[in-house]
């Protein structure tokens, strides 16, 4: 992983946080995807990327697995690192939104395979971009037999060989009521990842009383969030208990 700091010194306890997890369809991408990484810092947060097994040569759980071992790793030495634990919270974009939905989902559970379970309610919100979140769904049953289809490629076979694996890896599935504030972000005209994914995960939320909001753009999908939608993410973030408080840039 990399970490992004600010400029100014850290206050007091350390700097927040934002662990961002980079897309590519689970077999593409790098830690160096910026659409969070080099733009937060200037408001205070602190970046963490991280790096995780592609598919290709690591089937799930190998990606939960490190992005929940990064997360230990962060969380154990924040001090020394100048991060305040008690301020983290999590971004991803595609696949590293579902990535980032499952690790905060699932905090304080332990599944075999998936490495340390981040401690109940340390990360203390979430934002995914356009995230897959109900991966049955999300492949039509028409394409359930292609081996190279992209959650085929996650799961290490045929979706319709592992169905339970599909559903054991969706984030949905871990909704509970003592989840923390989640930000969707959605393109309208999204053909990787329906918008009705984000839907879905919305209804899930507000059905368990976990405050969410989404967003929704008339976009396709990888759009970029910076510099105008920048403001959009703080307000949520200025809104989630015992996160700082930033100054919100004008709105373009």
């Amino acid at each position: 992983l990399d970490i992004y700091y600010p400029r100014p010194a850290p206050p007091a306890g350390g700097y927040p946080l934002i662990i961002w997890i980079h897309g590519g369809g689970w077999i593409l991408g790098s830690k160096r995807q910026d659409v969070f990484v080099r733009h937060f810092p200037r408001y205070g947060y602190a970046v963490a990327s991280l790096e995780y097994r592609l598919a290709a040569g690591a089937p799930f759980p190998a990606q939960i697995r490190d992005v929940r071992m990064a997360t230990d790793w962060l969380l154990k030495n924040a001090k020394e690192l100048e991060l305040n634990a008690s301020q983290f919270v999590v971004a991803g974009q595609s696949a590293g939104g579902h990535l980032a939905l499952l690790l905060v989902l699932t905090q304080g559970e332990s599944h075999p395979g998936w490495g340390p379970p981040p401690p109940r309610g340390s990360l203390k919100a979430v934002c995914a971009l356009y995230p897959p979140t109900d991966l049955l769904r999300l492949v039509p049953r028409s394409a359930r037999d292609n081996p190279l289809h992209p959650v085929a490629l996650l799961l290490g076979g045929r979706v319709d060989q592992h169905e339970a694996l599909a559903r054991a890896a969706s984030p949905i599935r871990y909704v509970s009521s003592d989840d923390p504030p989640t930000l969707l972000f959605h393109g309208s005209e999204d053909s990787l990842v329906p918008i009705e994914q984000s839907y879905l995960m919305k209804d899930r939320l507000k059905a368990a009383g976990v405050p969410v909001r989404m967003l929704v753009v008339k976009k396709g999908h990888a759009f970029t969030i910076y510099p105008d939608r920048v403001p959009e993410i703080l307000d949520f973030l200025n809104a989630v208990p015992g996160l700082p408080k930033t100054t919100v840039p004008p709105a373009r």
